[in-house]
Protein backbone atom coordinates (compact mmCIF):
# COMPACT_ATOMS: atom_id res chain seq x y z
CA UNK A 1 0.00 0.00 0.00
CA UNK A 2 1.20 3.51 -0.72
CA UNK A 3 0.26 7.17 -0.43
CA UNK A 4 0.93 9.64 -3.23
CA UNK A 5 2.51 12.78 -1.85
CA UNK A 6 3.59 15.96 -3.62
CA UNK A 7 7.39 16.58 -3.67
CA UNK A 8 7.04 19.89 -1.78
CA UNK A 9 4.83 18.32 0.92
CA UNK A 10 7.21 15.37 1.20
CA UNK A 11 10.19 17.70 1.53
CA UNK A 12 8.42 19.69 4.27
CA UNK A 13 8.09 16.45 6.24
CA UNK A 14 11.54 15.00 5.50
CA UNK A 15 10.02 12.18 3.46
CA UNK A 16 11.68 10.63 0.42
CA UNK A 17 10.18 8.40 -2.25
CA UNK A 18 9.87 4.85 -0.91
CA UNK A 19 10.05 5.79 2.79
CA UNK A 20 7.59 4.18 5.17
CA UNK A 21 5.21 6.74 6.64
CA UNK A 22 2.42 6.92 9.19
CA UNK A 23 -0.87 8.43 8.01
CA UNK A 24 -3.11 9.53 10.88
CA UNK A 25 -6.64 10.92 10.72
CA UNK A 26 -9.10 12.53 13.17
CA UNK A 27 -11.03 9.23 13.33
CA UNK A 28 -8.06 7.72 15.18
CA UNK A 29 -6.79 5.69 12.23
CA UNK A 30 -3.04 5.10 11.97
CA UNK A 31 -1.91 3.50 8.71
CA UNK A 32 1.66 2.48 7.91
CA UNK A 33 2.23 2.77 4.15
CA UNK A 34 4.97 3.58 1.65
CA UNK A 35 5.43 7.11 0.28
CA UNK A 36 5.18 7.64 -3.47
CA UNK A 37 6.52 11.14 -4.12
CA UNK A 38 4.87 12.41 -7.30
CA UNK A 39 3.62 15.53 -9.05
CA UNK A 40 0.30 13.75 -9.74
CA UNK A 41 -1.11 15.34 -6.57
CA UNK A 42 -0.86 18.96 -5.46
CA UNK A 43 0.81 20.15 -2.27
CA UNK A 44 -2.46 20.10 -0.30
CA UNK A 45 -3.60 16.64 -1.46
CA UNK A 46 -2.52 13.07 -0.77
CA UNK A 47 -4.01 9.98 -2.44
CA UNK A 48 -4.26 6.33 -1.42
CA UNK A 49 -5.89 3.52 -3.43
CA UNK A 50 -8.86 1.87 -1.73
CA UNK A 51 -8.60 -1.80 -2.60
CA UNK A 52 -6.18 -3.18 -0.03
CA UNK A 53 -6.77 -5.21 3.13
CA UNK A 54 -4.96 -7.54 5.47
CA UNK A 55 -3.03 -5.04 7.60
CA UNK A 56 -4.27 -2.96 10.51
CA UNK A 57 -2.21 -0.08 11.92
CA UNK A 58 1.02 -1.68 10.72
CA UNK A 59 0.19 -5.23 11.87
CA UNK A 60 -0.07 -8.06 9.32
CA UNK A 61 -3.38 -9.90 9.92
CA UNK A 62 -2.50 -13.01 7.89
CA UNK A 63 -2.99 -15.28 10.93
CA UNK A 64 -6.67 -14.27 11.10
CA UNK A 65 -7.53 -15.41 7.55
CA UNK A 66 -8.72 -18.96 6.90
CA UNK A 67 -6.56 -21.07 4.58
CA UNK A 68 -6.92 -19.87 1.00
CA UNK A 69 -8.83 -16.68 1.91
CA UNK A 70 -5.98 -14.27 2.62
CA UNK A 71 -5.41 -11.34 0.25
CA UNK A 72 -2.51 -12.07 -2.10
CA UNK A 73 -1.13 -8.56 -1.58
CA UNK A 74 -1.72 -7.22 1.90
CA UNK A 75 -1.72 -3.56 2.86
CA UNK A 76 -3.54 -1.00 4.98
CA UNK A 77 -7.11 -0.20 3.91
CA UNK A 78 -7.69 3.48 3.12
CA UNK A 79 -11.33 3.12 4.14
CA UNK A 80 -10.28 2.71 7.78
CA UNK A 81 -8.99 6.30 7.69
CA UNK A 82 -12.03 8.05 6.24
CA UNK A 83 -14.66 9.93 8.23
CA UNK A 84 -18.35 9.32 8.85
CA UNK A 85 -19.40 12.68 7.41
CA UNK A 86 -22.00 13.22 4.72
CA UNK A 87 -23.32 15.95 2.44
CA UNK A 88 -26.46 17.37 4.05
CA UNK A 89 -28.00 18.30 0.67
CA UNK A 90 -27.54 15.04 -1.25
CA UNK A 91 -27.24 12.80 1.86
CA UNK A 92 -24.23 11.19 0.11
CA UNK A 93 -21.69 9.74 2.52
CA UNK A 94 -18.18 11.16 2.58
CA UNK A 95 -16.39 7.82 2.60
CA UNK A 96 -13.66 8.64 0.10
CA UNK A 97 -12.07 11.70 1.70
CA UNK A 98 -10.53 12.79 4.98
CA UNK A 99 -7.99 15.19 6.38
CA UNK A 100 -4.78 13.51 7.49
CA UNK A 101 -1.32 14.04 8.85
CA UNK A 102 1.65 12.27 7.28
CA UNK A 103 4.96 11.65 9.04
CA UNK A 104 8.02 9.56 8.32
CA UNK A 105 7.92 6.23 10.17
CA UNK A 106 10.89 5.32 12.33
Amino acid sequence: MFIELNPAAANDRGIRNGDNVWVTTPSGARLRVRAMVTDRVDRETAFMPYHFAGRWQGEDLLKHYPAGAAPIVRGEAANTATTYGYDSVTMMQETKTSVCQIERAA
